[in-house]
């Protein structure tokens, strides 16, 4: 049954054999927008306890801005520090939210430009399952999700598969735009973007199958059906059966003994009709 399924069906080879998209995303809401407009480069790091701001550049004085969670404890109080930095803007999106939460895309450069800077706050806000994620990428092909962790740490890891082998350039977009329409473009967090090529050849693990297939085939012949060579050149069937020899003489009666190698003397002098 399972030969005939693979020559009707073929082979259905997972996503590890085709060439995809593999990403790991947050849902989680921003919570503050970080940018900056001067010749300094503002470098800004999130760490489980402190954020700290690293101001450094030609003809600037290089220092380091550290506010403590302990004493910055929320949104609204790190943007009121990091207003006094020149240069600096912030906009509160969240501004209950603890800074004990919040975390930036891997993705994405933490040296602050014109362009915001997201942070996000880590803190299950925003409702939402691996099946909420699942139902955002429902209409795209050959995708897999599964969920890392639990509650505010959960992660969802994407793999999609591409159509062709040469990929298809517009499917990383397609997903993050799926996943804005989902859950809103401020609440998706890319933690890392991978795309990857077939770890395996398709055709070269087809071909194998195939070969092993026919070999199993092809082995099994002369196992389950065999001759016993009578005097006077006749051959007769010889059967396996459940590890036994079924040795068919002319008369109908059948010579048992058990099959191997090492009986296989024994069973042609049954079949000749001598004793052994």
């Amino acid at each position: 049954a399972g030969v005939v399924c693979v020559a009707v069906r073929g082979v259905n080879f997972g996503l590890d054999f085709k060439s995809g998209m593999v990403e790991e995303i947050k849902i989680a809401p921003t919570a503050l927008e970080l940018s900056y407009r001067g010749t300094a480069n503002v470098n800004v790091n999130f760490s489980s306890t402190k954020v700290d701001f690293v101001i450094s550049g030609v003809g600037e004085e290089n220092r380091t801005e550290t506010y403590l969670y302990s004493e910055v404890q929320t949104v609204s109080d790190l943007a009121a520090k990091a207003l006094a930095i020149e240069g600096v803007s912030a906009e509160v999106k969240k501004g209950s939210a603890k800074t004990e939460t919040l975390f930036v895309k891997s993705t994405v450069s933490t040296t602050l430009g014109e362009t915001p800077l997201k942070v996000y706050a880590n803190d299950n806000s925003v409702a939402n399952s691996i099946d909420d994620v699942r139902d955002a990428l429902k209409s795209m092909d050959k995708v897999e999700v599964k969920a890392v962790g639990s509650g505010s740490d959960a992660n969802y890891q994407i793999r999609i598969g591409f159509k062709d082998e040469e990929g298809d350039k517009n499917v990383q977009s397609a997903a993050n735009q799926a996943l804005d329409a989902k859950f809103g473009a401020d609440n998706v967090a890319v933690m890392k973007s991978d795309l990857i090529s077939a770890q395996f050849s398709g055709s070269l693990i087809k071909n194998s199958v195939i070969l092993v297939l026919a070999t199993l085939i092809i082995r099994d012949i002369p196992i389950q059906v065999g001759f016993c060579v009578r005097r006077g050149g006749r051959n007769h069937p010889r059967l396996f059966h459940n590890g036994r020899v079924h040795c068919v003489q002319p008369d109908g009666v059948q010579h048992n003994d058990i099959g191997g190698d090492s009986h296989h003397h024994r069973i042609l002098n049954q079949c000749d009709g001598r004793n052994p």
